[in-house]
């Protein structure tokens, strides 16, 4: 009785789950013949998983990665104090430079902002080499991180996630306990942002399909243009504008300083959610950065991801 239940259970599972009747073996060799297989099958699959996950290269494609913190009200930065406030980070970050604030949807990247007669004020202490940034506004709060050079230029080595985001969390508790110390605390975490931005080298000689692992035309022809994003909801139960994770690939033409304007595909990764305080906003950024590594890996091709060199 025992053995019919467990066969009509076999069969039941669809193709992928029958064990076929083979009258040499008894039902419960079967058995353990399909379970070993199917165990073998999932655990090539899980070596391959986490083989792609945990791959680390010596020159990735990363052009600029921004973390931010925005508020729920204004008061994050007093403008009559900045003096002081960039003494916490003078030693580091010497540069003052006063920027247009940003809007509500910013991520913290250069071009989101909003006009002059925004009643919000952002500055930037830069440091000498201009590879790093911090960013004050009375509402926000953020750190970015930039190559100053595109492929195949050398620019700053990549310092790892681990390390840009420590930079970020010590960088806000210096600002908590200056605000602190002058009687204030900080307004409380609404939101968290993260953007990867990725230049891969595009053009003659580099066709897209060389590059970008789901675009595969057959035949191939040339691609002009090319412009492709959609959002990633990331919580099933919030908005997808609360909580998202946007991919972005687009060609486009750039050039550095003197250099001339060359062809790129920018990939582009802006992860968003709602957090209630650092430490959560933090969190996010742990997750949202696995996230953004797997689709960087999903998205390129493995001769693409040659180029970048093994660590």
């Amino acid at each position: 009785m025992a053995r019919r239940k467990i066969r009509r259970l076999i069969r039941r599972g669809g193709g992928a789950l029958r064990i076929t009747p083979d009258r040499r073996f008894s039902l419960s060799q079967r058995i353990w013949y399909f379970f070993r297989r199917r165990g073998k099958v999932a655990n090539c699959l899980l070596k391959s998983k986490i083989a792609l996950k945990t791959t680390k290269y010596a020159t990735p494609p990363i052009f600029e990665v921004g973390f931010s913190i925005r508020t729920g009200s204004a008061g994050m930065v007093d403008p009559y104090d900045v003096r002081s406030l960039h003494e916490l980070y003078r030693a580091e970050l010497p540069q003052v430079q006063r920027q247009l604030p940003i809007g509500p949807g910013g991520d913290g990247s250069m071009i989101q902002i909003t006009s002059p007669d925004d009643d919000h004020q952002r500055w930037w202490f830069v440091s000498e080499d201009n590879h790093t940034l911090a960013q004050f506004q009375t509402n926000f709060v953020g750190r970015n991180w930039r190559r100053e050079a595109l492929p195949p230029g050398q620019g700053a080595a990549y310092p790892g996630y681990t390390r840009l985001a420590t930079d970020f969390r010590d960088q806000v508790a210096r600002l908590e306990a200056h605000l602190l110390a002058s009687g204030r605390e900080m307004p409380k975490p609404v939101s968290a942002d993260m953007f990867f931005d990725n230049m891969i080298p595009f053009g003659p000689g580099i066709r897209l399909r060389d590059i970008v692992q789901p675009i595969q035309f057959d035949p191939p022809f040339q691609i002009v243009g090319f412009n492709c994003s959609w959002k990633e909801g990331l919580v099933a139960d919030l908005p997808t504008d609360d909580s998202f994770l946007q991919v972005e690939m687009r060609s486009v033409g750039a050039g550095l300083k003197d250099e001339p304007i060359r062809s790129f595909l920018r990939l582009r990764f802006v992860a968003r959610h709602i957090v209630e305080s650092v430490d959560s906003a933090m969190a996010f950024f742990d997750e949202a950065h696995t996230l953004v590594h797997r689709r960087l890996l999903e998205l390129t091709t493995p001769e693409c991801r040659t180029t970048w060199g093994k660590l």
